[in-house]
């Protein structure tokens, strides 16, 4: 009987001993058609023998007991179910180690697949937004006899190798023009496997987790046993060091006092730039992984099994994206440096600040190589659009802060967060003319002492100029009226009745010392939003310059 919603739970087992870093199994899997542990130790026969199917998404060195494999294949073979996923290009970067040091691998050979390092793939491979280097989400494709459910459209992974399959597996994913597997099937015994060679942190629960936990589960019968609990082994514990509160598995717990370390330096760091207003959160959860997490990972963590460079990377990573999410300034700076591209920058800065200038020189050449690839002619990507038109992250964005910093001086950020306000109840600037990139490019025009409109029109960045005059400084609310009085009389017929919604909020002593065609465009701006009939009139005549 394949269990469905509308039977017993499918029991699932989630690795949590071997790498912690994928989150989702808290907050995704729990209720449903699912019953779900996470296991905080070593695995065992007698523990696995109580679930349908067990997880395992381990990228981090932590080894596999011999024992533990040897349960592995035999809970497999008598009829469980087992998901093994692993990033061979992550494993790499983060480590500084090739793919055959793979501890999943280890797991992964029993059943006859193996996970490939970036190097073995037949196709093209590039460089994803974290500098891992496999497949893109676009060369994947779905096999045609994917269990039942199983979306058509591939996972979004960022990067993707291909795995080695044994005979008699089938491929679940693969490359639409080398053939190559990226995800396999196969039966083993009187149960199943899948290999997925990427994390599981990006796929789709709906379209793609659950279908494969149903088919993993098969044909599974009642497992012993009554409830399961909710997790197996010693809870994350609270571990003080000096200021800092860090949670963390007693797996991890020697490596807190280093963690604590890298944090304070980075804090140190972050206020040198952002001044006294930046904050490092007085609890901070550690885990056994060498991720850092995405902007939509639940909570805030650090992962610290990685090498030196790859833990300062992770720590930078980590906070600054906690600090910056979720503060005025770095919501408004995404509008012109997308996904979150400076906090990338502020981490190579730190790391380069650690010692590993070389690493991170590495990084920067990777980026400079992905954007000659994306806009050779640095005109092809208007980066105030970009992010609202596709919320992607783009390189062009780390091209332009090197750029700034280049042309201004490596202070240039320390500038811009000065004058950044740090609440938006504090933002000055007009709320319809000026778009959050607009502001971006003010803030970016003040910290540099000339007006950067200019400059980022040549490199094909759409902004529109306001005037170069600190919000509150005395000229400011002139200076900024007539910029909204030119903008309502010149420029596209969107950008005019957005400058005259914000002309339209002014003050009526305010209104009163613009020209006289601004003042008649805000009075026939507001008999339109009362549906005076002769507003249509009067715009078209002065938007034709006829008033």
């Amino acid at each position: 009987m394949v269990l469905t919603r509308r039977d017993r739970p499918i029991r699932i087992l989630v690795d949590h001993h071997h790498d912690s870093g994928w989150r989702d199994a808290r907050h995704g899997l729990y209720g449903g058609p699912l019953a779900v542990t996470i296991c905080r130790r070593r695995l065992t026969l007698r523990v696995l023998r109580r679930y349908h199917v067990a997880i395992i998404d381990a990228t981090t060195p932590t080894r596999f007991g011999a024992t533990e494999i040897t349960a592995i294949q035999r809970f497999v073979a008598e009829g469980g179910g087992l998901l093994l996923a692993s990033s061979a290009p992550m494993f790499e970067l983060m480590n500084d180690a090739p793919a055959e040091e793979l501890p999943a691998n280890n797991v992964a050979e029993r059943f006859g697949f193996r996970f490939l390092s970036p190097a073995d793939c037949a196709g093209k491979v590039r460089h994803d937004r974290d500098f891992r280097l496999g497949y893109p989400p676009e060369a994947v494709e779905v096999a045609e006899d994917a269990p039942e459910g199983f979306a058509a459209h591939p996972p979004g992974a960022s990067t993707w190798a291909p795995v080695a399959m044994p005979e008699g597996a089938r491929p679940l994913l693969r490359h639409p023009e080398t053939g190559e597997p990226l995800a396999g099937l196969m039966e083993h015994g009187d149960g199943r496997v899948c290999v997925i060679g990427t994390g599981l942190r990006r796929l789709n629960l709906l379209a793609h987790l659950y279908p494969l936990l149903i088919w993993l589960a098969a044909e599974a019968s009642d497992r012993p046993g009554d409830d399961v609990p909710a997790e197996i082994g010693p809870v994350p514990k609270l571990h003080t060091v000096g200021r800092l509160r860090l949670i963390c598995d007693d797996a991890i717990a020697d490596e807190a006092p280093d963690v604590a370390e890298l944090i304070l330096r980075f804090d140190h760091f972050m206020r040198d730039l952002f001044g006294e207003g930046w904050k490092t959160p007085p609890r901070i959860e550690i885990l056994r992984a060498c991720m850092s997490p995405d902007p939509w990972d639940h909570g805030s963590f650090i992962g610290a099994c990685s090498a030196p460079w790859a833990r300062a990377w992770n720590v930078a990573f980590s906070l600054a994206l906690l600090g910056l999410q979720h503060d005025y300034p770095g919501r408004l700076l995404i509008t012109l440096f997308p996904e979150f591209t400076i906090i990338r920058h502020l981490a190579l800065r730190f790391i380069e600040n650690e010692g590993f200038a070389d690493r991170a020189g590495r990084l920067r050449e990777i980026a400079q190589a992905q954007f000659a690839a994306a806009d050779p002619e640095h005109i092809g990507a208007d980066l105030a659009r970009v992010y609202w038109a596709t919320q992607q992250w783009h390189p062009k964005g780390m091209w332009l802060l090197d750029e700034l910093e280049r042309r201004f001086g490596d202070d240039i950020l320390r500038r811009l967060f000065e004058v950044i306000p740090k609440r938006r109840e504090d933002e000055k600037l007009p709320a319809q003319y000026a778009w959050a990139s607009d502001k971006v490019a003010h803030y970016l025009s003040l910290a540099a002492g000339e007006d950067l409109s200019g400059w980022l029109a040549e490199i094909g960045t759409t902004v529109h100029a306001l005037p170069l005059v600190r919000p509150g400084d005395e000229g400011f609310d002139e200076a900024m009226r007539g910029a909204l009085a030119r903008g309502a009389t010149h420029g596209p017929a969107a950008r005019r009745m957005e400058a005259l919604a914000d002309l339209a909020a002014l003050k009526p002593e305010e209104r009163e010392k613009l020209a006289r065609r601004a003042r008649r465009l805000v009075r026939a701006f507001d008999q339109g939003a009362a549906s005076d009939e002769r507003a249509g009139r009067a715009l078209a005549t002065l938007a034709a310059g006829e008033g």
